[in-house]
């Protein structure tokens, strides 16, 4: 069976539609506080750029928390990710090879790096880092990326790996306002603070639902 609509408690959702579409133009404006970092302090609705970053495209609700693509970049396979969740997937548990408590289901990413939202990939818009008139650090040169990655976020290999809130951050990366590390959600319901010192490689198997690997939460 096919669900066409979700009814939240503030707005009506075509599921068969983009966010961007006109039939979901409520909907995308709406924001839930249960989706927001209460350290973060991000504007309630955020511009979604073109890829020159000249104009704003959309405007959408802001969050503070993206899905685990798993390791890799989104733009280049949005639909083969090795996480949880990436374009059009369907987990249940026994996809979780690894386990349901080691493996990352969503991790949080602050507006001072770039910008979230819980609405989904806005068609022809591209995800770019937060100016510091917009609040952000603006310390990093990265290139934008497409804007699946406002909802969805991997682990970073590319340019060196690259754990929580590090020094060469790309605007898809996790990020947080607090010393040390970045809450995680995993696959078992619990959230976590992962330090920023975990090891590029116990990073990587918690973000993949199936690689085989063993980790220990005294890893991380």
């Amino acid at each position: 069976m096919t669900y066409r609509v979700v009814v939240t408690a503030r707005a009506r959702v075509d599921a068969l539609e983009a966010m961007t579409y006109q039939t979901n133009a409520t909907a995308q404006l709406v924001r839930f506080n249960s989706y927001l970092c209460p350290s973060d302090g991000v504007k309630e609705l955020i511009p979604v750029r073109d890829a020159a970053n000249a104009n704003t495209v959309y405007t959408v609700a802001s969050a503070n928390y993206v899905g685990m693509y798993g390791t890799g970049e989104v733009g280049e396979a949005p639909g083969a990710g090795d996480g949880v969740l990436f374009r059009n997937s369907h987990m249940t548990f026994a996809d979780l090879r690894d386990g349901s408590s080691p493996t990352f289901m969503a991790g949080e990413r602050s507006h001072n790096l770039s910008y979230a939202t819980w609405t989904g990939r806005a068609i022809g818009g591209w995800l770019h880092k937060t100016s510091s008139f917009e609040g952000g650090n603006d310390q990093y040169s990265v290139d934008p990326e497409e804007s699946f990655t406002m909802i969805l976020g991997p682990v970073g290999t590319e340019d060196g790996p690259r754990t929580p809130n590090h020094s060469r951050a790309h605007v898809e990366d996790y990020y947080s306002r607090h010393p040390g590390g970045v809450n995680f959600l995993f696959g078992d319901g619990s959230v976590r603070f992962v330090k920023d010192s975990i090891s590029p490689g116990v990073y990587q198997a918690l973000a993949t639902r199936a690689g085989g690997e063993v980790v220990g939460a005294d890893q991380y």
